[in-house]
């Protein structure tokens, strides 16, 4: 009889496991084709290529009230020819039943850190190392995030 349970808890974990695997696949799929369509060719030209740095924050939390967990995402970019230049992101994605991700809005985002999304506004503290740290609030609107406090 042990041999059974075993087997059974092995395959349950295995499921679980290859479904995390499959939510995680499908979310950097998402956020790959957000940077190259959004960040890595800026410029007039669009001749500044841009690499993604380092994502710095991610984080999860039911934004439109449908029982999934979203994901937002904060991060930096810089140019690959040049240096120097660090740009900070905040991008919100929109799980879709954990089978494929929807990029809701993006901004520039320098000096902020998220901190929490509370009644439709996304809280964020600016300056956030330093004694003169504050708290700002936004709201996405009509995909856009638009800072109200």
């Amino acid at each position: 009889m042990k041999p059974f349970y075993l087997t059974f808890l092995l395959v349950f974990v295995s499921n679980i496991m290859l479904s995390q695997q499959n939510d995680n696949s499908a979310f950097f799929e998402t956020f790959n084709a957000f940077f190259e369509d959004n960040i890595s060719r800026q410029g007039i030209k669009g001749d500044w290529i841009f690499e993604l740095n380092e994502i710095t924050g991610m984080h999860k939390f039911d934004f439109n009230n449908d029982k999934e967990l979203d994901v937002l995402v904060e991060f930096t970019a810089s140019p690959v020819e040049g240096g120097g230049a660090i740009y900070f992101y905040t991008v919100l994605f929109e799980n879709i039943i954990n089978q494929d991700y929807r990029m809701l809005g993006y901004f520039n985002s320098k000096n902020l850190q998220f901190s929490s999304y509370f009644e439709s506004e996304f809280r964020f503290v600016k300056e956030a190392n330093s004694k003169n740290s504050y708290t700002v609030a936004y709201q996405l609107i009509n995909e856009e995030f638009i800072q109200i406090k």
